[in-house]
């Protein structure tokens, strides 16, 4: 097992899965979580099993975790129990025409589910990087950058994605 590794929300989603494919192939061994909820949200079409399927298949070892990211303690315990070198969170309720018919799913889904990760993050870990769409935030008190700018020498962060501070600010308290 690689001494990197990478957990992944919304292991199954259009850009989770390939998240997990990317990090493979860049040395990480990969642990996924996704519940399969877009199922619930779509319908059958929306149902990831496929990917599933895809990801066993194509990454040795992979670990998947069928957690929905709103349990609170499920998501604490994953993180404390695999204490990832970086956390991916693509889990998400993404359509926002389908937002206006279920408010408190949408909502616990996106935001409580984000909090949840992050508050996990807090508790468990010393030094991890939580990326989301288009910005990488490094949650720890890390005035030098050293784990942002170690993904970013080895590629795995894009060019151009960029880095919240304000993120760093609101969860650093926790470290004081």
């Amino acid at each position: 097992m690689s001494n990197n590794h990478v957990l992944v929300t919304g292991s199954c989603g259009l850009i989770g899965s390939e998240v997990c494919l990317h990090f493979y192939q860049s040395g990480y061994s990969v642990v996924g979580v996704d519940n399969n909820q877009r199922a619930v949200f779509f319908g059958p079409e929306g149902d990831t099993s496929w990917s599933l399927h895809r990801l066993r298949k194509s990454i040795p070892g992979y670990a998947h975790h069928a957690i929905d990211i709103r349990d609170r303690e499920a998501i604490i315990g994953l993180v404390k129990s695999e204490r990832p070198t970086l956390i991916v969170h693509t889990a998400a309720q993404p359509s926002h025409d389908r937002a206006a018919a279920i408010p408190f799913d949408d909502f616990d889904t996106n935001a409580v589910g984000t909090l949840n990760l992050l508050e996990a993050a807090r508790r468990a870990l010393q030094c991890v990087g939580i990326s989301g769409p288009g910005r990488l935030a490094v949650l720890k008190k890390d005035p030098e950058l050293r784990l942002y700018r170690d993904l970013q020498r080895r590629g795995v962060i894009a060019e151009g994605m960029g880095f919240s501070s304000d993120l760093i600010s609101s969860f650093e308290l926790g470290w004081r």
